[in-house]
């Protein structure tokens, strides 16, 4: 269940149907015994609160369909929370009333209170410790203001040697105070143009070299900082660049140890994942008339398992390898729910639950988002999904389609053929033929998971079911043929099920291809950019250094920041 405000967009005209604009959704997990309270911070223009000579009437029916005299006074107070878990109240045209669907959940609520004004305990310039004095000479001003100020600039260009040039953000603050503004607005005007300067959007590290062609260690702060904490370095980081430490391997990794027990180190592991894993999640729209177990809560719990799934490894230090044989998930209850798997949790947060005999688990290959995003929201897509393993976990592409990709049949009958024949169809075309060989098996092999994400044995017979094309009238699908998962690779190998392909990559030398592949993702992502043919020697050592996957995920990144790899542009 979650709780959330709803916000009012139009004020004026509160007939308009729009989609729904909600602020933060937060998940409520608190038990009965312990409650808690949820705070959201918004404008209150947004939240509809018209004055009562302004409030809207209407003049609600009776039983027998007849408008009465009395005028119901609705105070200007529109209904402020929204709690749902993602379903639509049948009827319901605009999607904006939800209701659980089946376990209805009872809710308590204490009280609402809406405190106003909320003020910030300080400005922004008192939080970076900028006073100043207010006088009738803007360089007088500058004089007391410019210590503290250039140690701002230097925290936020990331630099401790007072360069760059600093003067035209000065030279800002004094065209403000001859306009008339305030102190207080000159330095708002300042400090926008120091966070728009390209020294604090951009790293810029191709001039931070020392003449051995490594980078300085300023810049090395600076790297270690966005690859692990995704921000700017802290003073600890500064000091011993300061120092030039931070080019001893060694300095560099217990500092990345310390970095990766900080929490801020959430963030890799969640830009990280969502990069490599489940990139353009967001952009399925999946049929909930046939899926109607999905919702967006359940996205964003798609989202969440797959970042804890990687976290976990991380933390604990698991072997490279278990993240495609793991046999266990990161699910809450209503993602257990939606998988099928029993799994009973008293607050709804997610806990490591081991994979039954019966759902057979490998890791990132049976993580729903990344299985959702080879699709159509509608139908799987054999293609796409052998395409991204290819792609995203052995680091060997197909090559894209030829120009002349012949169209395939828009006939009925064809429609109604089973997938493998489907497929074989299209092989036949000899321009198609080099490619869907190779691509193919790898996902036919993981037909057994649908388009949201979820085991499967039958496919839907179209030619059977009735599609609604009414939002209220829901759709009756009809199950036809079983769902075939057996293929062969191109060398023979067969593979079937999720387990075959697990197996198909652990128990050959593609192992040595994903090994290589996550070495080459992990060393891509610290240096902020792609690798090129001079980055392959350093390649070859990282992997050769991960042996044959033995070695923990937090090893492996600490072996990338001591590799002198990382210490180049």
């Amino acid at each position: 269940m979650f709780v959330t405000i709803r916000l009012t967009e139009d004020l004026d005209n509160r007939t308009v149907q729009r989609p729904p604009v909600f602020t933060a959704i937060e998940s409520v997990n608190a038990p009965v015994d312990q409650p808690r309270t949820y705070s959201f911070f918004v404008c209150l223009d947004n939240l509809g609160l018209l004055p009562q000579d302004k409030a809207p009437k209407q003049e609600p029916t009776n039983a027998n369909g007849n408008s009465p005299k009395k005028v119901v006074d609705l105070g200007g107070v529109p209904p402020l929370i929204s709690v749902y878990n993602g379903k639509r109240l049948p009827g319901d045209q605009d999607g904006t009333r939800m209701y659980p669907a089946e376990d209805t959940t009872t809710l308590l609520i204490k009280s609402v209170a809406i405190q106003w004004p909320c003020e910030p305990p300080t400005t922004p310039a008192k939080r970076l410790g900028l006073n100043v004095p207010e006088t009738s000479d803007p360089e007088t001003e500058l004089a007391a203001l410019r210590p503290e100020f250039d140690k701002v600039l230097q925290h936020i260009w990331r630099s401790n040697d007072g360069e760059p040039d600093s003067d035209p953000v000065y030279n800002i603050y004094r065209a403000a105070r001859e306009a008339d503004q305030t102190p207080r607005q000159a330095l708002r005007d300042a400090l926008t143009v120091a966070f728009c300067s390209p020294h604090f959007l951009y790293l810029d590290q191709s001039t931070r070299s020392n003449e051995d062609g490594h980078l300085t260690d300023e810049a090395l702060a600076v790297r270690l900082s966005y690859f692990l904490w995704n921000s700017l370095p802290d003073q600890r980081l500064m000091d011993l660049a300061a120092k030039g430490q931070l080019a001893d391997p060694d300095v560099r990794a217990k500092e990345a140890e310390r970095m990766l027990a900080d929490p801020r180190s959430d963030r890799f592991i969640n830009q990280f994942m969502d990069q490599w894993m489940m990139r353009g999640l967001d952009g399925v729209a999946v049929d909930t008339d046939r899926f109607d177990e999905f919702s967006e809560a359940i996205r964003a719990d798609l989202r969440t398992e797959g970042r804890l799934f990687f976290g976990y490894h991380l933390r604990q230090n698991l072997p490279i390898t278990s993240l495609l044989d793991a046999q266990f998930r990161i699910l809450n209850h209503d993602l257990a729910k939606y998988y099928g798997i029993d799994f009973v949790s008293r607050t709804n947060k997610f806990e490591k639950v081991e994979a039954p005999p019966a759902k057979p688990t490998a890791g990132l290959l049976t993580l729903g988002a990344p299985l959702i995003i080879r699709g159509t929201g509608r139908e799987s897509s054999p293609f796409a999904r052998g395409a991204w393993l290819l792609t995203d976990l052995l680091g060997t592409p197909p090559p894209s389609p030829p120009p002349s990709v012949p169209e395939l049949p828009d006939d009925p009958e064809f429609e109604k053929l089973p997938l493998r024949e489907k497929f074989a169809a299209h092989r036949n075309a000899p321009s198609c033929a080099s490619c869907h060989t190779r691509i193919d098996p790898w996902g036919i092999a993981l037909e057994r998971y649908d388009a949201s994400g979820r085991r499967r044995s039958r496919y839907v017979d179209l030619s059977k079911s009735t599609i609604s094309q009414q939002r209220n009238v829901k759709s009756k699908f009809v199950f036809g043929q079983n769902v075939l998962s057996e293929a062969a690779l191109r060398d023979g190998t067969p593979v079937n099920d999720v387990t075959g392909v697990r197996d198909a990559i652990l128990k050959s030398p593609r192992r040595g291809l994903f090994l290589k592949h996550m070495a080459r993702l992990l060393l891509s992502y610290s240096m902020g950019r792609s690798l090129t043919v001079k980055d392959e020697p350093s390649l070859k050592e990282l992997t050769d250094s991960f042996g044959e996957g033995e070695i923990g995920l937090r090893s492996a990144i600490i072996q990338v920041v001591r590799h002198r790899a990382f210490a180049r542009p």
